[in-house]
């Protein structure tokens, strides 16, 4: 998403993002305070040179998960979306 950079920007952005494709495993017993989740940070870096655009950094939370795999083959995916708030 381009920006305008050296901090010219009127805008706030705000990321959200989930699992899909994914069978979480815990360990029995520990169900329901069993939590996963993924923290979206919305980096505004400004590049040396060429066009500014923001970079999302992806971070995988888990409390009581011992495994997550895919639910049909292949691989589990983070989804994500970036708002704009002015």
């Amino acid at each position: 998403m381009p920006i305008s950079a050296w901090n010219g920007t009127d805008a706030t952005y705000l990321g959200t993002g989930g699992i899909t494709n994914a069978h979480v495993i815990s360990n029995p017993g520990v169900p329901p305070d069993v939590l996963w989740g993924v923290q979206v940070t919305v980096l505004p870096l400004t590049r040396w040179s060429g066009g500014q655009t923001l970079r999302l950094k992806l971070d995988l939370w888990c409390k009581g998960v011992t495994d997550i795999r895919p639910v049909r083959g292949g691989r589990w995916w983070i989804n994500w979306k970036i708002y704009r708030v002015s």
